[in-house]
């Protein structure tokens, strides 16, 4: 469009207006060095700047669109000339292509007014390109620096004049630092230091005060986690051109690595330089590159003298091992490790021994860099291991140490003499396992096993006793009959010291003592321990014979009265003739052995049944029961046997001898003199027997034990003049006889106390009725043996019949035969004599069904004979029966004594003894014993038996 022509067209018009008015504008837009424009209410241009045409085109006349900028850009500045003309002002940023290339441009964008009507618009462009450019370049600086600082241990940071951080730029997760927290604090601040009392962030302060530049400034902070971090710190102050400081700027660097390694080779030249062990550090060739003070210290050469020349030429002496010097340059030669000992000579002549530890010093290639040497001076121990070589020599027990390896150090001559078919493998730095095997292979030990599997097992088993020794020390047993005693114990250290000493003649001493103690001397039998062995190698059962076997005990009958009536001579002959006989009868393979006293055993095996355990059982009692002289007389022993039978009867030694035991008890408890095969009801009837005691004790302890009173009836004044004390106890609601459980007291140890515990309570019942009669008479009580071997129990009878307010004389003790009998026959005779003192009578029960002799009578203090009730019983039926009490009576009187007469129960039986000028009688014709004691005479009903008179 030629925009000087003239129009009468009112857009023409209103196009020279729009010029005319802004006349003074588009001169000035002209000048402009940045694009320019005017254009219409319609948005078309009407004016453009020199800059703008060159750099769009002449777009007079056209609209944005129409100008040749594309349908989008053209159509997007159409609609911004519009916006414009509405009254809009446009102000902004854009980059966009143009014949001269692209260009980044800050456009604005006014209307123009004309009599305060928007008659156009105006718009200048200004060109941002190298500012864009410059801005791109910075933040592509910026994206590279922080890329850099992201795989890098620095980061980089700035402060204000005060210097807080103002920015921190790092990898603050990888470093375990929180760089957010920092903004707004100090160096120290954050680093939780005082420059008042720190002197190193004092002096860090002062320098950032003066404003001067830091370098290599190095603290230690701490991370997230705890962990210290050390830091280097660079930087430069930063100033405005007039001089006005900003703060710093600076990078700061992490140097933990680089400080603990510092902190470590401090430590180790320190180390090395106080310790009293000589280093030596060589080149590759072995020369001297540097050594510490003990090296010179040691040797007497300073640094100096030794530098550039090999150790060995101012050190080794004519006595320094040849062999060894060897080994050294072998071992450099090779650039490997090498650990010796060797005798150097110091610059003064004194010789020295030396542990000697010599290591390569890597480098990067496959050749060593050098070596270092560590010296120990061990001239004392070495002289000392000579000495204590010569004092083990002189030991004649074999003495052996293994290190922590298990490794021999140390040995004598002994040691190697003892393990002859080993020696070969005993030097220093053999494995202790490795001569076990050569010994075990060359049959050096008796007992390793028949097998492969075996002789392994005991290697093993060798190995961990010697590894872990034991506090006792073990036995070994050698093929050449030697036995050996080897003690060993692990030292702090962790070695192995081991003696072993030959104990050959005290072991052939010990199986011969063993040999002695495990026969029985008088009858050469094997004794109990041999028995009790020889039983549980048959309850095992791993040989053929032991699937069916009999354990037998034998006891000889009233033996104590073939001591006692014919003497101790007489009783050995007749135990060796027993255990000659079962020898005799007895199979091989069986085994025969004299439990204690007159007890014997004997182990039967390979028994084909039960019925063959009862053969051989009665084939032995009738040997054993055979006539057999004794000095000049001939007599028939009696003997009691128990026989049990295993498995059957048990699977272990003390369940088959407590069977038998059963089975000997049922034996003597049928009246002696045969044999008992065991059963179950046996053994029932023992452990009510074990319970019935145990029952006792409790009973004894809570006082349940009663009393009742027999009286005594005397023939002459027809008056009670006594009553017998008899036992009563109930266990279970049920009574229990006297004849059970007084003997089961005895069996329990508790005779004295139950004694103790009747004699309470009958003093007590006696004293309180006794007190208001003139003659109540006296107490006959029993005494068990027990309590006749306490040598105490005659001072507490007396202190009892003190307490009760009982006179001695109204106490009568009655003793059996057979306590007479006993082996404590001595000290029950001074208790009997101590008693008579005492003022107590004496009675002997059941007279004349024992074994005692008339010696007794004579040598104990008795003032009364008992007749057994067994006699008096059948005295209107047996003249036998009237014949012995009619003795008795007439020997007691001979000798000064009286008689009671027991169990009289019919008034024949009254009559005939009266007749016979017996003394006393009781019974129940008398009176039935009862709670209380009775005077009153009330004569029972004869019984129809033995009622008249023989």
């Amino acid at each position: 469009m030629d925009r000087s022509s003239s129009s009468s067209d009112p857009a023409s018009l209103r196009e020279v207006g729009i010029l005319d008015s802004t006349r003074g504008l588009t001169a000035v837009l002209d000048c402009l060095p940045h694009p320019a424009w005017i254009f219409d209410r319609s948005g078309r241009y009407i004016f453009q700047n020199r800059i703008d045409r060159e750099t769009h085109g002449v777009a007079i006349g056209l609209l944005p669109s129409e100008a040749g900028l594309g349908p989008e850009e053209g159509k997007a500045w159409t609609e911004l000339h519009l916006k414009v003309i509405a009254g809009e002002r446009i102000h902004y940023s854009r980059e966009m292509q143009t014949p001269l290339g692209r260009i980044a441009s800050e456009t604005s964008i006014e209307p123009v007014l004309v009599d305060g009507v928007i008659v156009g618009g105006v718009g200048v462009s200004v060109d941002q390109t190298a500012r864009t450019d410059a801005v791109r370049r910075l933040n592509e600086a910026h994206e590279r620096l922080a890329e850099f600082v992201a795989v890098s241990s620095d980061w980089v940071w700035e402060t204000d004049e005060e210097h807080r951080f103002t920015s921190v730029m790092g990898d603050g997760g990888r470093l375990g630092l929180d760089f957010q927290d920092w903004i707004g604090r100090t160096r120290w601040e954050v680093a939780d230091a005082d420059p008042a009392t720190d002197a190193l962030w004092r002096s860090y302060v002062e320098t950032v005060a003066r404003r001067e530049p830091i370098a290599s400034f190095v603290f230690r902070t701490f991370r997230g986690d705890g962990r210290p971090l050390w830091a280097e710190v660079s930087g430069r102050p930063r100033f405005l051109p007039d001089g006005r400081f900003l703060g710093y700027r600076g990078v700061t660097r992490d140097v933990t690595r680089r400080e603990r390694l510092a902190e470590q080779l401090r430590r180790s030249d320190i180390v090395i330089k106080a310790t009293n062990n000589a280093v030596v550090v060589c080149d590759r060739f072995g020369r001297v590159l540097w050594v510490n003070p003990a090296f010179e210290r040691l040797t007497g050469y300073t640094e100096a003298e030794v530098l550039g020349r090999k150790p060995g030429e101012l050190l080794h002496c004519p006595e320094t091992d040849p062999a060894t010097v060897r080994e050294m340059g072998a071992a450099v030669r090779e650039g490997r490790a090498v650990r010796v000992q060797v005798l150097n000579q110091a610059k003064t002549g004194r010789r020295y021994w030396l542990d000697l530890d010599i290591r390569p010093i890597n480098g990067q290639g496959a050749e060593p860099e050098g070596f270092v040497g560590v010296q120990t001076d061990v001239t004392e121990l070495v002289e000392a291991r000579a000495l204590l070589h010569d004092v083990i020599e002189t030991i004649p027990d074999a003495i052996a140490a293994f290190d922590a390896d298990d490794r021999l150090i140390l040995f004598n001559r002994s040691y190697r003499d003892y393990y002859a078919m080993s020696a070969k493998l005993i030097r220093e730095g053999a494995r202790f396992e490795d001569i076990l095997r050569h010994g075990v292979m060359a049959g050096q030990y008796m007992d390793p096993g028949a097998t492969e599997e075996q002789r392994e097992a005991w290697i093993r088993n060798r190995i961990a006793l010697h590894r872990d020794p034991p506090s006792e020390p073990s036995i070994q047993l050698l093929s050449d009959g030697r036995w050996l005693q080897v003690s060993e114990r692990r030292s702090s250290s962790g070695a192995i010291v081991g003696v072993r000493t030959d104990i050959t003649a005290l072991k052939q001493a010990e199986l011969a003592i063993r040999r002695t103690a495990e026969t029985d001397g008088l009858t050469q039998l094997a004794n109990r321990s041999v028995m009790m062995r020889e039983l549980d190698t048959a309850l095992q059962g791993n040989r053929p014979r032991d699937r069916v076997g009999a354990f037998i005990i034998i006891d000889l009958d009233h033996f104590k009265s073939v001591n006692d009536t014919l003497g101790h001579d007489a009783g050995d002959a007749l135990l060796r003739a027993v255990a000659q006989r079962l020898r005799r009868h007895v199979r091989r393979g069986d085994v025969v052995a004299r439990l204690g006293g007159d007890e014997f055993a004997v182990l039967l095996t390979g028994l084909a049944d039960e019925l063959a355990a009862e053969r051989m059982a009665q084939k032995l009692h009738k040997a054993l029961t055979a006539r057999v002289r004794l000095g000049e007389r001939m007599m028939r022993p009696g003997i009691s046997m128990g026989v049990t039978l295993f498995p059957a009867d048990g699977r272990t030694p003390a369940d088959i001898v407590k069977n038998a035991d059963i089975a000997l008890y049922q034996s003597k408890a049928q009246g002696r003199n045969g044999w008992t095969l065991f059963n179950p009801q046996l053994r029932r009837r023992l452990e009510r027997r074990h319970e019935l005691g145990e029952a006792l004790r409790g009973a004894i302890a809570a006082d349940e034990i009663e009393v009742a009173f027999q009286p005594q009836l005397d023939l002459g004044s027809r008056s009670i003049v006594g009553f017998e004390v008899l036992a009563r106890w109930r266990h279970a609601g049920q009574a229990v006889s006297p004849l059970e459980f007084i003997g089961i007291a005895e069996d329990f140890g508790l005779g004295g106390v139950l004694g103790r515990a009747i004699m309470e309570r009958a003093f007590a019942v006696f004293a309180a009725v006794a007190s208001t009669r003139p003659e109540p008479g006296h107490l006959a009580v029993n005494l068990a043996t027990s309590q006749l071997k306490d040598p105490h129990f005659p001072d507490y009878v007396a202190e009892a019949l003190t307490r009760h307010g009982l006179s001695p004389h109204q106490l009568e003790f009655e003793v059996t035969e057979t306590v007479l009998l006993d082996r404590s026959v001595e000290r029950i005779a001074e208790t009997l004599a101590e008693l008579r003192r005492v003022g107590v009578s004496l009675a002997l029960d059941d007279f004349g069904t024992g074994y005692a002799s008339l010696t007794h009578l004579k040598r104990f203090p008795v003032s009364r004979l008992k007749i057994d009730q067994s006699f008096v019983r059948n005295i209107g039926l047996s003249e036998d029966d009237a014949t012995i009490v009619r003795t008795i009576a007439s020997l007691a009187h001979s000798l000064g004594m009286t008689t009671v007469a027991e169990g009289v129960e019919t008034l024949a039986q009254l009559q005939f003894l009266e007749d016979l000028g017996c003394d006393i009688v009781q019974g129940y014709l008398i009176g039935r014993p009862a709670p209380r004691p009775s005077w009153t005479l009330e004569l029972a009903a004869p019984a129809q038996r033995g009622s008249q008179l023989p």
